[in-house]
């Protein structure tokens, strides 16, 4: 169907939420999920797409509750972020791929990552999260 394909993860912890943001962090999931049912995306498992040469994957999990700190800190200025209410999308780009980070608002802790989903930037190809995390942090 479509040309990109999109590699989804679950998010930890999705269970029914209280608080603001809730119900667009919830129509933002559903969306996602949608456009990865539709691109024929999945978890992953033996969807390994073309590794770039010079970049090791880097495990995106480590991201999830992440304050928005903690993510500059990690990778720096986002290239594009989007603001949706109090929910918030962060987009890192390679050569090859397209990074977005989703936060939103904690009733607790304020802003954190809740998903993240990797894209490719070529027609016809795919890639999997940790590549598309492992060549950002390589600055490829």
């Amino acid at each position: 169907m479509g040309a990109n394909r999109t590699d989804c993860r679950p998010v930890a912890g999705a269970g029914p939420r209280r608080g603001r943001g809730a119900g667009i962090l919830m129509a933002a999931a559903a969306l996602l999920v949608a456009a990865c049912t539709a691109a024929g995306g999945g978890t992953g498992a033996g969807d390994r797409g073309i590794a770039a040469p010079g970049a090791s994957d880097v495990d995106p999990q480590q991201l999830m509750g992440m304050a928005p700190s903690g993510v500059a800190a990690m990778l720096g200025e986002p290239e594009l972020r989007r603001r949706e209410g109090p929910a918030e999308v962060w987009q890192y780009r390679s050569s090859r791929c397209a990074f977005n980070i989703y936060m939103d608002e904690d009733d607790t802790l304020g802003q954190r990552v809740v998903y993240y989903g990797a894209r490719s930037r070529t027609a016809g190809t795919s890639v999997r999260p940790p590549q598309c995390l492992g060549e950002i942090v390589a600055g490829l």
